[in-house]
């Protein structure tokens, strides 16, 4: 994905894969993914030891936040083996 102002690519309701993504570009994409994920969890956890922990409702959105992070990372991961072990043929 060279055009950094298109990050996604919309399907079926929820985020998706760019099918013309390169498995670089895909792994690049699930770093920035689980970055983001990795953030969010130091923040909520840095939270929970200053003894200000969230209410419930906002703890579990971040929860559930954190979880579509980490289940686009690994989509992108999942693709870009799958193009790379195409070129392996």
């Amino acid at each position: 994905m060279d055009d950094k102002t298109d990050y996604w690519t919309l399907g079926s309701g929820s985020f998706g894969i760019n099918l013309q993504a390169n498995s670089d570009d895909l792994l690049s994409d699930a770093n920035e993914w689980f970055e983001c994920a990795k953030a969010l969890t130091d923040l909520l956890t840095e939270s929970m030891q200053d003894g200000q922990f969230p209410d419930r409702r906002r703890a579990i959105f971040a929860l559930t936040a954190i979880r579509t992070l980490v289940h686009m990372g690994s989509q992108c991961a999942v693709h870009a083996h799958e193009r790379m072990s195409r070129c392996e043929l």
